[in-house]
């Protein structure tokens, strides 16, 4: 995932990876478009990995079916999804805290708790709209 995004000049800010989804955030370079390039990359080689070192098997079709966007533009949207992509773990209940997952960014944001405390009190993902039911 940080390699395809990487490779494409994108800059993922926080991520969070479960079993059967994911959510990142990221700045998108001058040209936003090469997003599904990126998404495809990720999805292909991500597939590839998981096959061989996971499954172990080339009878999965498709791990990743589809992904959509969200282009943020307000600054309070903006760190309520932060907050969202944080506790995705714990609305799905793998975790209780979210600072025990280590498949996302929080596990190392929340070692430094000054610096995430703020988002994560002020800006609550209860009211987001997200289709994330899986």
């Amino acid at each position: 995932m940080l390699k395809s995004f990487d490779h494409f000049g994108w800059a993922i800010e926080d991520w969070v990876l479960l079993d059967n989804h994911y959510h990142i955030m990221a700045d998108a370079p001058e040209n936003a478009e090469s997003l599904s390039s990126v998404i495809n990359n990720f999805h292909k080689f991500s597939s590839i990995w998981i096959k061989k070192h996971i499954f172990q098997s080339d009878l999965i079709d498709k791990l990743w079916h589809n992904y959509w966007d969200t282009c943020i533009t307000y600054e309070r949207s903006y760190f309520a999804r932060i907050n969202y992509i944080w506790f995705n773990p714990v609305k799905h209940e793998y975790v209780s805290d979210a600072a025990l997952w280590k498949f996302g960014s929080f596990y190392q944001r929340a070692k430094n708790w000054k610096n995430v405390e703020g988002i994560v009190e002020q800006y609550q993902y209860d009211d987001l709209n997200i289709r994330d039911d899986f």
